[in-house]
């Protein structure tokens, strides 16, 4: 279907006026991130800041990189993301906050499962230096 709306629009733009083309859906990549990755990261890594510091990178990486993909969503065409940003009720600080604070809410979520991580290792370690010192 998209290779033939691709060829309709190639040979007549016009024929196709008024028809929204599919977008292709991202996955979210930060919750992804928070939710498979946090745990494991403040487990495996000894240092606690040094496990904040990779997630705190590795979030800003992956989230620049979705704020691209929802523009470039929202620039073809796209609601999904940001609603109907060519209509004139469209609220732009309603829909921009609410990106923002659930996008905190994601990365204070991956925070904590950094420090949950460390602090089962740290649990795990003092455990096992118990049983040796016995």
């Amino acid at each position: 279907m998209a290779g033939l709306v691709r060829m309709a629009t190639a040979a007549d733009p016009a024929r196709l006026e008024g028809v929204k083309l599919p977008t292709r859906r991202t996955p979210p990549v930060i919750i992804i991130l928070s939710v498979l990755a946090a745990f494991p990261l403040g487990y495996l890594v000894r240092s606690r800041t040094s496990a904040f510091l990779v997630f705190g990178l590795a979030f800003a990486h992956l989230f620049t990189f979705q704020t691209a993909q929802l523009v470039l969503e929202a620039t073809r065409g796209s609601e999904d993301a940001f609603g109907d940003v060519s209509d004139p009720a469209w609220n732009w600080f309603g829909d921009t906050v609410g990106y923002l604070a659930f996008t905190t809410v994601i990365y204070g979520l991956g925070l904590a499962l950094v420090a949950g991580g460390h602090a089962v290792n740290q649990r795990r370690a003092r455990r096992l230096e118990d049983v040796s010192v016995a």
